[in-house]
C-alpha cells in the first residue's frame, strides 16, 4: 500500500497506457501553456512545476495522522466518520480502474489542525514569485490520497487555463517509494510520457498546463 499526503487538490501516479493520444495531448497544452507564458522546468521538461524539499517533521506528523486515523480504516471506509477530534470524510471514485481514495477534512477544526500541522511548516517561497497574492498563499483542501493498484492512466490537468499560475496541487510521499510502481505520470511540453518519481523529503508542486496521469 502507498500513501501520500496531498495538499490543495488533484490526484497522481501510475499506470499503464492512456486510451488517449497523449502525444497530440502533450503538444497541444504544451503550445496552449507556451502562449499563456507558463514558467518551464527544464529538468523535468514541463510547464508550471517546482520541486521543494520539506522538512522530515512534517512527514513524519503526517505519518502520525495516517497511522491514526486513516491506516486502520482503509477497508469498506466511506463518507464522513469521527476518529479522535477530527472529522474524516472518504471519497472513493466510482468507475476508475484503480483503489484510489481521497480522505479529506470534513470540518472547519480539522482544516486548521492539518493547516497547521502540515501545510503552513512547508516553504513555499519558491512560489511566491509566481502566485499574484496579497497576504499569503492559502490551502484549499487537505488531503491523504492512498492506492494500492491502478490498471489504467487517466491523463489530466487539476486546473482551469485561467487559473494560471494561482492555483497548484502539492504532493509528497509518505514512505520511501523508489523501488514502487505508483509514481507520477506527466507528458512533457512536447507530449512524450515521462515518469517522476517521488522522493521522501520533497515535495512536487503542479498547476495549469501539467499533464499527469491517475
Amino acid at each position: 500500500m502507498t500513501s501520500w499526503a496531498q495538499w490543495i487538490h488533484g490526484v497522481a501516479f501510475l499506470s499503464a497506457a492512456s486510451p488517449r493520444r497523449p502525444l497530440a495531448l502533450g503538444l497541444v497544452a504544451g503550445l496552449w501553456a507556451r502562449a499563456q507564458g507558463l514558467p518551464i522546468n527544464a529538468a523535468l521538461g514541463a510547464h508550471n512545476a517546482v520541486e521543494i524539499p520539506v522538512d522530515p517533521g512534517v512527514i513524519q506528523a503526517a505519518r502520525t495522522l495516517y497511522r491514526e486515523h486513516i491506516g486502520p480504516r482503509l477497508i469498506g471506509q466511506r463518507g464522513s466518520f469521527q476518529s479522535g477530534d477530527l472529522a474524516w470524510y472518504v471519497s472513493r471514485p466510482p468507475g476508475w480502474e484503480s483503489d484510489l481514495s481521497w480522505w479529506s477534512a470534513d470540518d472547519g477544526p480539522t482544516y486548521r489542525h492539518l493547516e497547521a500541522e502540515l501545510f503552513q511548516r512547508i516553504n513555499l517561497n519558491a512560489l511566491r514569485g509566481r502566485i499574484d497574492l496579497e497576504h499569503a498563499i492559502r490551502l484549499y483542501c487537505p488531503f491523504f490520497v492512498v492506492r494500492s493498484q491502478c490498471l489504467r492512466t487517466r491523463l489530466h490537468k487539476d486546473y482551469v487555463w485561467a487559473c494560471g499560475t494561482n492555483s497548484y496541487t502539492l504532493m509528497t510521499p509518505l514512505q520511501d517509494a523508489s523501488d514502487e510502481a505508483g509514481h507520477l505520470v506527466y507528458l512533457d511540453m512536447w507530449g512524450r510520457p515521462c515518469f517522476y518519481c517521488y522522493i521522501l523529503g520533497w515535495v512536487i508542486v503542479f498547476g495549469t498546463g501539467f499533464l499527469h496521469g491517475t
